[in-house]
């Protein structure tokens, strides 16, 4: 078994300990969870339009190439939570960052304005926006032409795995080596 998904059956388990996924409770540990969650792994790294040293090509659904760098700066344990927003022109996955990581958002989007922002859901490239601008505020958003279907999906595998993290905590897990 990888560590990859030792890594993710450790946080399923330790959030069935816990009783903090949806369907447990703490005084029930006999009854078994009403749901099975298994929680994406997100990436968020910087990327190239042109190849450079250090750095994957990957190809989204679309068919655009980009060139992902190897350092992860965010992970899905970053996330307060992933919503899905709708429009009439199509939907959005809206992550929410930790204040730590929002922090984080800011500083990075501000040292590579013009370069671009790489998600990564389980291995596939979703989106590659341009950063234009710094990021405040700890708010992005996955635009990958998204139909109603899939944003609400998307958005229920990338949840954050600690609910804790939603009062503005942050996790105490060690961040995942890239």
């Amino acid at each position: 078994m990888s560590s990859r998904v030792r890594f993710m059956l450790g946080i399923v388990f330790s959030g069935l300990t816990l009783g903090l996924l949806p369907g447990c409770s703490d005084n029930s540990a006999a009854e078994p969870p009403r749901e099975k969650v298994r929680w994406a792994s997100l990436r968020v790294q910087l990327a190239s339009g042109e190849p450079q040293t250090g750095f994957v090509p990957m190809t989204d659904e679309a068919g655009r190439t980009v060139h992902v760098g190897g350092d992860v700066i965010f992970d899905e344990r970053d996330l307060v939570a992933a919503r899905a927003l709708h429009a009439r022109d199509g939907s959005v996955v809206e992550l929410e960052f930790t204040r730590p990581a929002a922090a984080r958002l800011a500083e990075v989007s501000e040292a590579n304005l013009g370069a671009l922002l790489a998600f990564v859901v389980e291995g596939r490239l979703v989106n590659a926006p341009k950063i234009v601008s710094r990021i405040d505020g700890g708010i992005a958003y996955l635009s990958a032409n998204l139909d109603r279907d899939a944003a609400e999906k998307l958005a229920r595998r990338i949840h954050p795995p600690e609910p804790a993290q939603a009062a503005g905590g942050t996790s105490d897990r060690p961040r995942a080596a890239p």
